[in-house]
């Protein structure tokens, strides 16, 4: 019965999300734009847009680091060991950001105008950061996908 429960709770939290992210993605689409006559021209809905990715974003960092936490609470009755794996899951993902933080360059770009209060170190190190944890974490599917793909092979031979 939990099974189901959680099953039903993760469709329907999917569903929600998938429906919601349409609807944006339609505002931003067809919503029209500020100024059509401007050189660059703004869709209305861009920050409905942004706010929606913050929050998925930010929902899905959440999601990592409750449930990290209560496997880590539920499992280490059980088997410490286990539940240290859990707890490395999050410190490994703060060490990436930490990482590549720090490897982002704070060097200023040619930006207009409108855009010099983000052509600061900080913010161009935060950014960065971001572009290269998602390059680390696609590498590090990729390798694990493979690893998955020759450890079924040889196992079944």
């Amino acid at each position: 019965m939990a099974v189901s429960n959680i099953r039903k709770a993760s469709s329907w939290t999917l569903l929600i999300v998938a429906i919601i992210s349409v609807i944006v993605f339609a505002l931003f689409f067809l919503g029209g734009v500020v100024n059509p006559a401007a050189a660059k021209p703004e869709p209305v809905y861009t920050g409905a847009l942004l706010y929606w990715g913050y929050i998925v974003c930010g929902l899905a960092v959440l999601a990592l680091v409750l449930f990290s936490l209560l496997s880590f609470g539920s499992q280490f009755k059980a088997n410490p060991k286990k539940a240290l794996l859990s707890l490395g899951i999050i410190v490994a993902f703060i060490l990436l950001l930490v990482v590549t933080y720090n490897v982002g360059s704070p060097d200023p770009l040619h930006l207009g105008q409108d855009f010099q209060k983000y052509n600061e170190a900080s913010w161009l190190k935060t950014a960065d950061m971001w572009l290269y944890s998602i390059y680390a974490l696609l590498g590090f599917s990729f390798i694990a996908v493979i690893w998955g793909a020759v450890k079924s092979f040889v196992s079944k031979r």
